[in-house]
């Protein structure tokens, strides 16, 4: 029996236990929560401006002791709220921009039930206050019993002559004094939120009136529109026939005054001692300044433009006088009949090589004309040499075949060489040309002349004693020794040729375009295992050269016109190409280097590269593949150059 007895008691227990703990719990079964109690709920400030804060503020208590959670709700576009759910019995409020009332709803919860509580709230608008002191216009004694309104706001004045106006609504307020005895004043003050303006002015007693009228005109005899007129500080402005009148003007002596932009005030005194007086006024137009920012530039072909800005004033500009001077003579006027006042620029076409300058002046208001502006930039309308388009394709270079390209030198690795379509000029530059390029650069400060040397900065373009090209430093002027001037430029370094073609928006050609120029691809010569033409071994053939196919060999002592041999040009292309042997070496953008297909020359180097040979070298420089080199900064007798571009 005594084994069994713990079992027994354990049970027991545990049964006592249940039912203690079902009877503890069973009362818990029927507890009731009651919902928040909500006991005020409050604005501050209460009514509230627009567009400006109030913070809400709710009072409540959970009967239970429960944590309560708050939100907060208006109906669309009445306001917003910074925290409009939180732990937090408060928040703000920022009230919309329209004035009105507002409904607002706060709502307590206590996790399970809520309550809610609703708010209108007032949202007014802004006001502002005027104030002053209206005095007699002549004596400035206080007057009292002047009626002051504005708005819905009307005050009298007392003794002291003081007025008050409140709750005026922002923005313009006219406001209206009148007393008898006295002319009526009305003005408009703009006011802003909040503000507390002041404006002191006075009445004037009533007396007998008149009419002044009148018409301004310049002195052409023509109407002046808007012009602003003035009797002491009473002010108008005339209509679209000059005409103005002030009605009714008090009897007695007046400060008259007329004005117009561009034009010099008139003024005198005027006596309104009658029901009818008249007064004309006449303004003189004022001269104008002169035109700025006069610019000459070359359009294409002959055809040049010169641009300008208006003088630096407001006043009125009827219109302009262009004058130009040709070749360093006088100026005159490009067409009798003036520009009009908005035009900005003139076209025309001008004389080949002729040199230009141009002056600007403005039309005032009577047509007469300003100052003249400073003298524009130099410019020349020179023609610029026709090109050939040379379509893309491979070409064999170099001493390729054996015998083409200098004496003793191998075939390249690079060739042949892919090459893109490209412009290349059919003649050499001329020392004409040449010359024109440098007056026009010298004219606009952007080279010196250092004893035989012409410089960019530091950069030599021209050796004067390797040329044939002459400077007057008196004139600042570079001319042509007489009988050079078709002739191709020498004395020319690599940046001289550089320069000029990026001054015509051209470029140099790459030795790949060169001697793609001088050889061409025709396979009837021969071509290389890839079906690749030779061309020719010069540019007109296979034949060797002769005095009627090139200039070469000292054989006439120096250059000739860049448009002479015909006999000799290139007969690959649609146009025939002069002087791809012989005259003068020609620079080439390349520095010197080891040809690469697709054509990608050298990006640094010591030398640049020249080709076909000149007038006093040997034949073998004159064919298609042989190459010459030498520094950029270099200047010879024999060096030129021709210009290309992209297609």
């Amino acid at each position: 029996m005594r084994t069994n007895s713990l079992p027994q008691l354990f049970v027991g227990l545990l049964l006592v236990v249940l039912v203690a703990a079902c009877g503890k719990d069973k009362p818990l079964l029927h507890a009731t929560n009651d919902p928040p109690v909500i006991s005020a709920l409050t604005a501050d400030p209460d009514p509230v401006r627009t567009n400006s804060f109030s913070t809400l503020r709710v009072t409540a208590s959970d009967p239970e002791g429960d944590s309560l959670r708050y939100s907060w709700s208006a109906a669309a576009n009445q306001g917003s709220f910074d925290t409009p759910d939180s732990t937090e019995a408060q928040t703000r409020w920022r009230a919309p921009t329209v004035p009105g009332t507002v409904r607002l709803t706060a709502t307590v919860s206590d996790g399970t039930l809520s309550a809610s509580a609703i708010l209108d709230l007032v949202v007014t608008a802004p006001t502002a206050t005027l104030s002053g002191v209206v005095r007699h216009a002549d004596t400035q004694a206080p007057l009292d019993g002047v009626v002051v309104t504005g708005g819905a706001s009307e005050d009298t004045t007392a003794a002291d002559g003081r007025y008050r106006l409140e709750d005026l609504p922002v923005g313009i307020v006219t406001v209206t004094a009148s007393k008898t005895g006295f002319d009526t004043y009305q003005f408009g003050h703009n006011l802003t939120a909040d503000q507390s303006a002041t404006f002191d002015f006075g009445l004037l007693p009533t007396v007998e009136r008149g009419r002044l009228r009148g018409r301004v005109t310049n002195t052409l005899g023509e109407a002046i529109a808007d012009a602003e007129v003035s009797i002491d500080t009473i002010g108008t402005t005339t209509d679209a026939e000059g005409r103005y009148a002030f009605e009714p003007a008090r009897f007695g002596t007046y400060a008259f005054q007329a004005s117009h932009e561009g034009y010099a005030p008139a003024s005198q005194s005027v006596v309104i001692g009658a029901a009818e007086v008249t007064l004309d006024a006449t303004l003189d137009a004022l001269p104008l300044p002169a035109p700025t920012g006069v610019t000459a530039t070359k359009t294409g072909g002959l055809e040049l433009s010169v641009s300008w800005q208006p003088p630096s004033t407001t006043a009125p500009v009827r219109g302009y006088f262009v004058y130009r001077s040709l070749n360093g003579g006088e100026y005159t006027r490009v067409q009798e009949t003036p520009f009009g006042g908005t035009v900005r620029s003139h076209s025309f076409t001008a004389q080949e090589d002729a040199r230009y300058r141009f002056v600007v002046t403005a039309l005032n208001l009577e047509n007469e004309e300003g100052n003249e502006s400073p003298p524009s930039n130099l410019v020349v309308a020179t023609l610029l040499t026709p090109t050939v388009v040379i379509s893309s394709g491979n070409v064999v270079m170099g001493n390729t075949p054996a015998g083409w390209g200098n004496d003793g030198v191998a075939p390249h690795p690079g060739s042949p060489v892919f090459v893109g379509t490209y412009r290349i000029e059919t003649r050499e530059v001329s020392n004409r040309q040449y010359a024109m390029f440098l007056n026009e650069k010298y004219s606009a400060n952007l080279l010196a002349v250092v004893e035989d040397e012409v410089r960019s900065a530091s950069t030599v373009l021209l050796n004067l004693n390797a040329s044939r090209i002459d400077f007057d430093g008196n004139l600042g002027l570079f001319t042509v020794v007489s009988g050079s001037e078709n002739h191709p430029v020498v004395g020319v370094t690599w940046y001289g040729a550089d320069a000029y073609a990026r001054s015509i928006g051209r470029r140099l050609p790459s030795e790949a375009e060169w001697e793609k120029t001088a050889r061409g691809t025709s396979p009837a010569n021969g071509s290389d295992g890839s079906g690749n033409g030779y061309g020719s071994r010069y540019p007109w053939g296979l034949a060797a050269p002769t005095a009627v196919l090139a200039n070469f060999g000292d054989l006439l002592g120096g250059t000739r016109a860049v448009d002479s041999f015909a006999a000799g040009a290139t007969t690959e292309w649609s146009t025939p190409v002069h002087h791809l042997a012989g005259n003068v070496w020609e620079w080439c953008e390349d520095w010197f280097g080891t040809y690469q297909s697709p054509h990608g020359p050298p990006s640094n180097g010591t030398n640049k590269v020249l080709r076909g040979g000149s007038f006093r070298d040997s034949a073998e420089y004159l064919r298609v593949g042989a190459r010459f080199s030498s520094p950029p900064t270099a200047a010879s007798t024999s060096g030129g150059f021709r210009c290309a571009s992209n297609p």
